[in-house]
Order: structure tokens, then sequence, then C-alpha cells
């Protein structure tokens, strides 16, 4: 889903934010902030809904949360005086108070040849972002503490698929490695990810070794 206000597109599929055109860099939980107010327009968040959204594995006190308000008003070009966007409600919490639509007529990502093997079940992974996660519309989801709301996600672009951390606290792992940097996965890689486990697949690597192995 993209929503578009003012001179920003806020591309909750794609995980971006793009403003005037250009993208601009946003951290993970401010990109989670920013995303649950879109959401909630142009209703008042309480801050301690905010920060169990935002941090669900931890507390955090009022002076964090302010701090990536900040964040993202920088981000969407507001200002804490004007308060244009983002509407501070005092001693309750934040409110968006823009205009968002949503970008009609996106086509529906095509299926790729790739796929994660999670126990019995085989999930196809669709071009572009496949997000693994504890949210209900992840690709994935995993209803674990230990396993954050954007967890991870996997990029299938290209004929190519790569593995990325979304900030998580608990980490991403391929194999016994915590990955720390986008990584291409390869056929038959092992990612671990909270209690889960997860084997990536290609279908014409799968294709490939079940002829070689005919007598």
């Amino acid at each position: 889903m993209r929503l578009l206000f003012e001179e920003c597109v806020l591309d909750l599929g794609q995980h971006e934010l793009t403003r005037g055109g250009r993208v601009v860099p946003l951290s993970p939980k401010a990109f989670c902030l920013l995303e649950v107010l879109v959401e909630r327009r142009p209703g008042v968040v309480a801050k301690e809904e905010l920060r169990r959204r935002v941090w669900p594995e931890r507390a955090a006190g009022g002076t964090t949360l302010a701090r990536l308000v900040n964040e993202v008003r920088s981000a969407i070009g507001d200002q804490a005086r004007s308060e244009r966007l983002i509407r501070t409600v005092p001693r309750v919490g934040y409110a968006f108070a823009g205009t968002a639509v949503e970008e009609p007529g996106l086509p529906r990502a095509p299926a790729s040849a790739c796929a994660l093997q999670w126990g019995t079940r085989q999930v196809p992974l669709s071009a572009g972002e496949n997000v693994i996660g504890r949210a209900a519309d992840a690709m994935i989801s995993v209803a674990s503490r230990r396993v954050s709301r954007r967890h991870a996600r996997i990029l299938v672009a290209d004929g190519r698929a790569t593995l990325e951390d979304l900030g998580s606290r608990n980490g991403t792992y391929l194999g016994e490695r915590r990955i720390a940097a986008p990584t291409e996965l390869k056929h038959g890689d092992l990612i671990r990810i909270g209690p889960i486990r997860l084997l990536f697949r290609v279908a014409n690597a799968e294709e490939t070794t079940q002829a070689d192995l005919r007598p």
C-alpha cells in the first residue's frame, strides 16, 4: 500500500518514505511510528500505545518517544510549532493531522520462483518485499515476543533474493551467523528468526537438483 500526503509517499510494502521524489532516510522505529499514526488518522494515538507498538520488547520513556516524533517531523517536512502534519495532544499522545490518500490502481506483485519452507508449509515469495514479523499483515506472521513487529524482510528482484534485518532487537540469523547488512540468499539457506526456522528454496535449483539425481 502506498499512501500519499503533501509531497510525501509512504510505501508500506517497500518500507520506504519519499519526499519530493527522493528517498528520505528514516530509522525502523521512526517508520513504525509514522505508519501507526497514518493508519489511525485522524484519531489520537495515546503515548502508551505508541510505546507498545514501537518498542514491544522493552519499556521506553517519554523523552525517547518525543525524539522519535521529531525525527518523523523532520523527515516529512513538518514543524513542531505549526503541527501541520503531526499534532501533539498534551498529556495524551499524537495524531496525524494531514490528508493521506491511498494510491489507486497498483498491480499486485507477481509471484517469483522463490519460496520459504516453514515446517510442512511452502510459502511462495512475491516479487518485491516479503516481511517476516509479529504483525498480522506480515507475509510470515510469528506470534512470539522474541520477534519484532517488522523483524526482517526478503527482497526479490531481478532473479535474486536478499535477506535484511529491519532493526530487530533479537536479530536475524543466516545459518549460525547474525546478519548485519542485506545478504543475498542461496538455495538451501537456513534462516533463523526468534523461535522459527525457514529454509530458502528456488524452484529452478530444486528442479536441477532432482534432474541430477535421476539415473
